[in-house]
Formats: C-alpha cells, structure tokens, sequence
C-alpha cells in the first residue's frame, strides 16, 4: 500500500502525463454516467439543444484521442530512449513484434473474456 500512495518522481516520468490521464479519464466517466441517463430523459432534444453544458459530453470523444497521443508518446519516448543505447541501430523486428504480441494478447484476451461476461 505504501507503493501505491507514494508520490516522489523517478528518473524517466513525466508527471504532466499523470494530469493528462487523470482529467482524460475522468471526462470518459463522465461521459458514459450521461450516455446511460439519455434514455430516462423524456425531451433529448431540448436538453442537448438548449443546454451548452452538454457539449462537453457530446465532444468527449477527444478525451479517447489525448489517450492515443499519451500512447503515442509514451512509445516514441521509448524507442528513442532504446535508440539512444544502442547508437542508432534500431532492432525493428523485435520492435514491431513487440508491439503485435502487446496488442494481440489484449485482443485474444478480450475476446475470450467477453463472451464470458
């Protein structure tokens, strides 16, 4: 517990990214406690129309896109780091196969789990 309330930066994080996260997902629960009270609204009309408080919610699909920037610029920071070590010369299959396992674990993972659920 005393790991996970411990606010002192290492070498290597960028404690802005840590607002950014913070703030994005928020603006997604936000988002989704809306989207799951508009079919208990009698008038959405009225409401989305007439109200500007809801065009935060209605463009929250940017809180989805600062998710992709932080990824973005979490894996430029990395292979830049690993390029850095090794003076240039970049190991591009073991980069990109990485990168496929990562991302296709989570996808078979999803997958199984899902139709569980």
């Amino acid at each position: 517990m005393v790991k996970i309330l411990n606010t002192a930066n290492s070498e290597g994080q960028f404690p802005c990214l840590h607002g950014i996260r913070f703030l994005s997902i928020n603006w997604v629960i936000l988002l989704h406690t809306y989207v799951f009270q508009i079919p208990m609204i009698s008038n959405t009309d009225e409401v989305i129309n007439d109200n500007h408080q809801w065009s935060l919610i209605l463009n929250s699909f940017f809180s989805v896109d600062s998710f992709f920037i932080l990824s973005g610029f979490l894996v430029g920071y990395s292979f830049f780091q690993k390029a850095e070590k090794t003076d240039g010369r970049t190991p591009w299959l073991y980069f990109y196969t990485h990168r496929y396992v990562r991302y296709d674990f989570m996808q078979e993972y999803l997958q199984i789990l899902l139709p569980i659920l």
